[in-house]
């Protein structure tokens, strides 16, 4: 069911995060805490081995994120380690969204492979959180007419 692409895991992506959460404090603001905005950052193409690492670097700074999954980029969404750290985003309050299944250039793919690319990781997300997906981010921020059209059939 998933093949992945082979990319290297990079460890940036925790650093990335950390960065955020320290601007995100840091920044003065005329608003009460309880009216800021907690988003501080939208780590995707994952579930990758940096996942517990960034949680815990989340939970540290009383801040969530949006994590953008793949279905089968670095390793596939589906295996039990990396569908534990989905489950671990979101068992923590984070918010779990669609990075698509094989996060291939969407303005490329007829009709049938754009469905099946939303669909297959909303289905996958969804068996291991309970959740519904509610909403996708585009690899590469590529997308046309019909990629809107599929992805506004959807929901």
């Amino acid at each position: 069911m998933c093949k992945t692409m082979g990319q290297t895991r990079y460890p940036y992506r925790t650093f990335y995060v950390a960065f955020f959460i320290f601007q995100a404090k840091a920044t003065p603001s005329p608003l009460p805490v309880e009216d800021r905005a907690t988003g501080v950052g939208a780590p995707d193409d994952g579930p990758y081995i940096y996942m517990n690492d960034i949680i815990k670097t989340l939970r540290d700074a009383d801040a969530k994120a949006t994590f953008f999954f793949n279905g089968s980029n670095f390793d596939c969404i589906c295996n039990s380690a990396a569908a534990a750290r989905v489950k671990l985003a979101f068992d923590n309050k984070h918010q779990v969204a669609s990075h698509t299944w094989r996060h291939a250039h969407l303005s490329q793919l007829s009709e049938p492979d754009l469905q099946a690319e939303f669909s297959r990781t909303e289905d996958a997300i969804k068996k291991i959180t309970g959740a519904q997906v509610a909403m996708t981010r585009p690899p590469f921020g590529e997308y046309n007419p019909l990629v809107l059209k599929v992805a506004g059939d959807r929901g």
